[in-house]
């Protein structure tokens, strides 16, 4: 017998005593020192025992407490942490620590792969690079570092949880391979944490009976993308669903559109990218059917935007909206494109670009006001990665995402082969919608990679989650090949 093997062995069958001993230590300090910490302490011990049973858990657990769990950790900068911030370390551990006890620690086999892990690495190689040749006139706060590296954890942080994603999904699995898995029960836990957000619209009361607001805790876009998009691929999709399932969903959608369209019509990160993700989940259900008739709907949209734009435009605030937002983010566009001319190959580095902007005017194009050392953000994910990392990290990023489309492509028609796929071939199809909503709202903002000086830590909430149901479609090519090595056997 190898030796690696064996001594994984050993290790595994010494982790839950060692995992027991570290609890009877908590319990024990927590017995001479009561404290809020304490217990804390001791239930992340006796919760990381369950995920070293069954790691899978922890995506259902993200899905869970991203969003819901009502608490932000100040560290005297303006970068507050949330909890994915510690969830997803504890899912990766779990993981790491999974593989190590079965003798397999590999990554999920991807083309996804490559480009994401080369885009974390380029924004390390962006951050020393930004220091190296940082302007001496540009004034550096003494924690700018740490700031640094907590934008470059966010990057870390994502390509991670995606990652686990694409080898946890897949585990936990009938044999038949149609039904179940943790990443079947993490979306569907999402999808009734959700709906009780869309409630609470409906309901304040329930706010109040609660003792504190999920709404407040969603209220970001990629929520109210991959809500729609899971809910619609499932309710479109999946011919397995029961028909108390099929009026949920139903409900969810309905309740969720009405908030948007009509209670929230003023933000437009909200409504536009949710209309996104459902009209493409539904324009992919054409397509499964009739790809002619599929082609004419598509160009009948465009059609009806084209015609319906100054409803819209009223819709969302008009004038208003053009005045103060639109003319507001051509200047930040420009201003920030200024301020990363000088290095447009590796960028100024994470979260750099901030403070080189506090050394310039910039007119907001408000009432002709200037302001001076201007609090300077892109609101755009795609300048935002560009300015901290610079050609080489917007060129990886693009890479990653367009591999991420194609691989969710090839699924959509693999899986839409099998009448009987189930939750797969809905989950495919949503997750395709909610990438066509993220690019959208990656355009109003830095929803999917939040700049520590924006969005933030607190955006990264939901990020987090778009990162882990994007990794899904990896845990289903898992899935996908490893049937096709077992007929080629």
């Amino acid at each position: 017998m190898d030796s690696s093997t064996t001594e994984s062995r050993g290790l595994s069958k010494l982790l839950p005593f060692l995992a027991a001993a570290a609890v009877l230590l908590l319990a024990a300090l927590l017995g001479q020192r009561a404290s809020s910490i304490y217990l804390l302490l001791v239930g992340g011990a006796v919760a990381f025992l369950l995920l070293l049973h069954q790691p899978g858990l922890g995506l259902v657990v993200l899905a869970a407490l991203s969003f819901t769990l009502p608490f932000e950790i100040g560290t005297g900068t303006e970068v507050p942490l949330t909890p994915p911030v510690f969830l997803i370390p504890a899912v990766v551990g779990a993981w790491l620590l999974d593989g190590l006890r079965r003798g397999e620690m590999r990554l999920p086999v991807s083309r996804t792969v490559l480009p994401l892990l080369l885009f974390v690495v380029s924004a390390l190689l962006s951050l020393l690079a930004g220091r190296a040749y940082w302007d001496p006139l540009v004034p550096q706060p003494g924690n700018l570092l740490l700031v640094q590296l907590a934008q470059w954890g966010i990057f870390a942080l994502s390509a991670a949880i995606y990652l686990v994603a694409g080898d946890l999904g897949a585990r936990g699995r009938q044999p038949s391979g149609g039904t179940g898995g943790w990443l079947q029960a993490a979306t569907f836990t999402f999808l009734a944490l959700a709906s009780v957000v869309v409630l609470e619209h409906y309901l304040p009361p329930l706010r109040r009976l609660l003792g504190w607001s999920s709404a407040a805790m969603a209220s970001r876009s990629l929520f109210w993308v991959w809500l729609p998009a899971l809910a619609a691929g499932q309710l479109l999709f999946n011919r397995r669903l029961p028909a108390w399932a099929r009026l949920w969903l139903l409900a969810l959608l309905s309740g969720a559109a009405y908030v948007l369209w009509f209670s929230l019509n003023d933000w437009i990160s909200g409504w536009v990218p949710f209309t996104v993700a459902v009209v493409a989940v539904a324009w992919l259900w054409i397509w499964r059917r009739n790809r002619a008739v599929a082609l004419a709907v598509a160009v009948a949209l465009l059609v009806l935007v084209m015609v319906l734009y100054p409803t819209l435009f009223l819709h969302a605030g008009g004038q208003q909206e053009l005045r103060l937002s639109w003319s507001g983010r051509q200047a930040l566009y420009q201003a920030v494109l200024d301020l990363v001319k000088d290095h447009p190959i590796l960028g100024l580095g994470p979260a750099a670009y901030r403070h080189y902007g506090f050394t310039r005017w910039l007119s907001m194009g408000v009432g002709r006001a200037l302001y001076l050392q201007p609090r300077i953000s892109s609101h755009n994910n795609f300048i935002d990665v560009y300015a901290q990392m610079g050609l080489v990290g917007l060129g990886l990023f693009l890479w990653f995402l367009v591999e991420v489309g194609l691989l969710g492509w090839r699924l959509a028609a693999r899986f839409g082969e099998n009448a009987e796929a189930g939750f797969d071939v809905g989950y495919v199809h949503g997750a395709l919608g909610g990438l066509a909503g993220t690019l959208v709202a990656m355009m109003l903002a830095d929803w999917f990679l939040p700049f520590v000086y924006n969005i933030g830590f607190p955006g990264f909430r939901t990020s987090a989650l778009a990162w882990m149901f994007l990794g899904g479609l990896v845990a289903l090519e898992q899935v996908a090949q490893s049937r096709q090595h077992a007929t080629s056997e």
